[in-house]
């Protein structure tokens, strides 16, 4: 069973608290802001600062904020384990959450987010989890196919829960509820919206707030819908049949883009 290691290489000339990574691919655009890069590597590769063994079995990234790493790993049994470190590779917590997903490429899913002094996960068997980002106390608790009435995926729901104000947005991908929004304080339903009734895809949803209607833009099994994110209404607009379930939503130029197979019927680009 492949385990995971985490290491630190010296890869800027900068402190790695630099910019605060609160979740996936930093704001979800993939861009940072970071400067002093280096511009040519060392002959032998960057020199390794720490690692750390023992994570168990995991596919999701780090996050950073305040100064501390924050990543998955499933341990034995299938639980899921969050482990905190800070910038010197100490650990300085390590709490259970939930059930990991173990029935193939097992392991931890969708990266962490950090807000406000929470930390969010959504585990391979649809526990979606609140917790006190310093003591890693569990806040509050559901499991987003269970209560949705929603079916996993082949390989375990796989996203990163998204943070608009207060409400988080995650993808069950039941019939009904399809989309929903949260409270990210108490994990109370805000809305649910049913989308084209897909099930979940292997993706985080993105948030596109220069609009005259704010949207939420995510991927499902077989289309990329468009709800707005203050009502949670169907956008219609933004509507494409797609036949592709791990990819990645990118806004380009006013224009949402996402890879699909080369003989998707009609796919092209939407502007927003």
């Amino acid at each position: 069973m492949k385990k995971v290691l985490i290491t630190c290489l010296i890869c800027t000339s900068l402190a790695i608290t630099a910019q605060e990574n609160i979740q996936w691919r930093n704001d979800r655009t993939g861009i940072y802001q970071e400067s002093g890069l280096l511009t040519t590597w060392p002959a032998d590769g960057p020199s390794m600062l720490w690692h750390y063994d023992g994570l168990g079995e995991g596919h999701s990234s780090v996050a950073i904020a305040d100064g501390k790493l924050y990543v998955t790993g499933m341990t034995e049994g299938g639980q899921g384990q969050l482990y905190v470190f800070d910038t010197n590779g100490k650990l300085l917590n390590r709490k259970p959450y939930g059930k990991e997903w173990d029935k193939n490429y097992n392991g931890s899913r969708g990266t962490v987010t950090v807000n406000e002094g929470k930390v969010y996960i959504i585990a391979g068997m649809g526990d979606l989890v609140c917790m006190d980002a310093n003591t890693l106390d569990i806040i509050w608790k559901k499991n987003i196919l269970t209560d949705f009435k929603a079916e996993n995926i082949e390989w375990g729901i796989n996203e990163a829960p998204l943070i608009i104000g207060d409400k988080l947005i995650a993808t069950p991908g039941g019939k009904q509820q399809n989309l929903v929004a949260l409270n990210k304080n108490t994990g109370e339903l805000i809305w649910s919206s049913s989308g084209e009734g897909d099930l979940s895809a292997y993706c985080s949803p993105l948030y596109i707030g220069d609009q005259q209607i704010p949207q939420i833009v995510t991927h499902t099994a077989n289309h990329i819908i468009g709800i707005e994110a203050e009502t949670g209404k169907n956008s219609g607009p933004m509507k494409i049949k797609i036949n592709m379930q791990y990819t990645l939503i990118l806004l380009c130029t006013a224009m949402v883009c996402s890879c699909v197979p080369a003989d998707t019927e009609k796919a092209q680009p939407c502007s927003v």
